[in-house]
Formats: C-alpha cells, sequence, structure tokens
C-alpha cells in the first residue's frame, strides 16, 4: 500500500508511505531495481500533484513535465515487509526546468535506502516544445517550496544543475 502524507511543514514532504511487497522482491531477496524506480516515480507524480500538475493540468492546458534526466543511487537493500516513505524536495527551478530530489527511506532501520535525483522540464503538448509554466500559482508555490527546502537544509546527493534556486 501507498499513501500519501503533507507531512511536517518544517521539511520535505512526505509522497509515498507503505510496506515493500513480494511483487518487487528478485532472486536475491530483495527490492529489485523496477521497484525503486516504480516507487520514484509514483512519488514524483504525488509530488508535482501537490503543485497542481497532473491529469487535469496536462488534459486541460495541453502543458506538462519530461523528464531530462535521473541519476539513482542505490545505498541499501530493502526486503518484503520493510516499511518506507518517500521523502520529496524541490531544488530549484528556472520557470521551464524544475530540478527534484526524492529520498526512499528504511522506517524500520530509520537510514536512508536510494536517492533519485531528477531534471525535469515543462512542455507545450501541442508545440512539442519546453514552455515557461504560465500559471504564476504554480509557479510562486513551485519557487517558495525550493526556497523553503534550501533554508531547512539540503539532503546529500542532488547534483548541481545550474539551476538559479527558486529566485530566477
Amino acid at each position: 500500500m501507498h499513501e500519501a502524507d503533507h507531512s511536517d511543514p518544517a521539511g520535505p514532504v512526505i509522497t509515498l508511505r507503505g510496506q515493500i511487497g513480494g511483487e518487487v522482491i528478485d532472486a536475491n531477496r530483495h527490492m529489485n531495481v523496477s521497484g525503486f524506480d516504480r516507487l520514484f516515480d509514483q512519488a514524483e507524480t504525488a509530488m508535482f500533484l501537490r503543485f497542481g500538475i497532473g491529469d487535469d493540468y496536462i488534459l486541460s492546458r495541453q502543458r506538462s513535465l519530461f523528464r531530462l534526466e535521473k541519476f539513482v543511487r542505490y545505498e541499501r537493500e530493502l526486503l518484503v515487509g520493510q516499511a518506507y516513505e518517500v521523502r520529496s524536495w524541490i531544488i530549484g527551478t528556472d520557470g521551464r526546468r524544475i530540478h527534484h530530489f526524492h529520498e526512499l527511506w528504511d522506517c524500520d532501520n530509520d537510514r536512508r535506502s536510494a536517492f533519485y535525483d531528477c531534471l525535469a522540464i515543462h512542455v507545450n503538448l501541442e508545440r512539442r516544445k519546453s514552455a515557461v509554466i504560465e500559471d504564476t500559482t504554480i509557479l510562486k508555490a513551485l519557487r517558495g517550496f525550493a526556497q523553503h527546502l534550501q533554508e531547512y537544509g539540503l539532503p546529500a546527493g542532488p547534483l548541481p544543475r545550474g539551476i538559479a534556486e527558486s529566485t530566477a
């Protein structure tokens, strides 16, 4: 089961919580790579939905986010039945690109198991080209969250992306 939680306002948003199911366990008796990818993809979707970028936004505005790049680091294995949560961050945005970061935590042992560092681009689906986020409410919320997290303190791992951190 995966559930979202809008968590402590003093830090990242908890986008998923649940327990590792047997369907993602491989012959090594730990969660396989596709299981990590699935959880991170669900966390990414949940985080952007929090800012109003979901199916309704895509269909009504013909705008979306495409992932340009992702980097995953697997630090510790997860076993069937272990409790987990995904903590999600907006590192920065220039209005067109969004640098976001997600940590998968092993709640049973209170340690990070993996992280997922991504760069997304906002796209005009009619033109199939990148486009600045025109909705000022969404853009302000993304920038505000990024600024808040910069002040909170970022986790170890995000790659430098050359995106102005929330002020561009």
